[in-house]
């Protein structure tokens, strides 16, 4: 049986041997050179002390051999800094011992301020800002919007925790200037939208006599005219008045004729202008030339739920309560109105 060396037989000497010590290097940049009376064979382990740190791709000369490159263990250039190291020859390189493995692609730009990392340089300061630690609101760079899609804010570059917000300002972005309806963001819009036109309410009716006996004491309806969505106001000038009635005999007749306006959600306001003619009867109130209707105090407050946000419809109604008896008379009603709506 082979006999082992004891720690008392394993003098100085003997344990130089078995990883020499070559001295202090000299260098020309990342060549380094040593003078050594040990040489160093391959599949030798040695140790070295650099006497400055390398920056590129060092070499390694041992007395009058062929300089080697110095390597990590994993192939890459090694990094060297003033200092003693343990390396392996191993036939076509020096290999530094103990290094540990890759540190990956991490930079100083990916690690956030006040961390550090290590790299073939050594630990390396984070350059990375902590945006979330500097304001929970911060302010962006730019701002952009994609017309009915979305809004845009570029945030500084840097670290945000999931906590935080990046802002822009807008001064205008209030509910007043949010058509109603409407929603930006969590703000519902409040204003109402600005529609505003004329229409010519020139609406003629024309019946025989004994068409117009078939009626009496029914409620005849007529769809005149549709104003657009998101009109509050309609002026009525010059409001209807009656054409001709025309007849071979001058019996007593009486008829109402009244407008209403409807919603496109079935909603009724029954209150607005009216004429007769013949003796008065029970419907609205008659009303003459420039009356304005509000829609936001005149019909909301008793029909809250009317809809001005979608098409409204004028709609003329009127009665017969007598007719002329002559059959062979014709009837003739107009109305001359010019609407103002906004």
């Amino acid at each position: 049986m082979a006999k082992g060396i004891t720690s008392q037989e394993l003098d100085t000497t003997t344990a130089s041997g078995l990883v020499p010590h070559l001295g202090l290097t000299t260098n020309s940049g990342n060549s380094y050179s040593v003078t050594s009376n040990t040489p160093i064979r391959t599949n030798q382990k040695f140790t070295i002390k650099f006497n400055v740190a390398s920056s590129t791709a060092p070499t390694l000369k041992i007395n009058d051999d062929t300089a080697l490159p110095i390597k990590n263990a994993n192939g890459n250039n090694a990094k060297l800094f003033a200092g003693v190291y343990t390396l392996f020859r191993d036939g076509s390189a020096f290999i530094l011992q103990g290094e540990g493995g890759e540190y990956g692609t991490a930079t100083a730009a990916d690690v956030l301020v006040g961390k550090t990392i290590g790299t073939d340089n050594g630990l390396v300061l984070g350059a990375m800002p902590n945006r979330s630690a500097e304001n929970q609101h911060m302010p962006g760079l730019e701002k952009t919007a994609w017309t009915g899609d979305r809004y845009f804010i570029k945030p500084p570059p840097g670290f945000y925790d999931g906590a935080s917000w990046v802002t822009a300002p807008e001064p205008q972005l209030v509910a007043e200037n949010i058509k109603r309806g409407a929603r930006i963001g969590n703000i519902d819009g409040v204003m109402a939208p600005s529609v505003a036109g004329t229409a010519q309410l020139n609406h003629y009716i024309i019946a025989h006599f004994s068409t117009l006996r078939n009626q009496i004491g029914q409620t005849v309806e007529n769809n005149v005219i549709t104003i657009p969505a998101g009109v509050r106001y309609i002026l009525a000038v010059n409001a209807p008045s009656f054409g001709s009635r025309m007849d071979n005999n001058y019996a007593s007749d009486y008829m109402e004729a009244w407008y209403v306006l409807k919603d496109n959600q079935g909603n009724v306001f029954t209150k607005w202008f009216s004429y007769r003619r013949g003796a008065p009867h029970n419907y609205p109130e008659e009303k003459h030339s420039n009356y304005l209707l509000d829609i936001e105090t005149d019909i909301k407050p008793t029909i809250p739920s009317f809809n001005n946000q979608g098409p409204m419809t004028i709609v003329e109604r009127r009665i017969y309560q007598t007719v002329s008896p002559q059959g062979n008379d014709f009837y003739l009603t107009r109305w001359n109105t010019v609407l103002l709506y906004s």
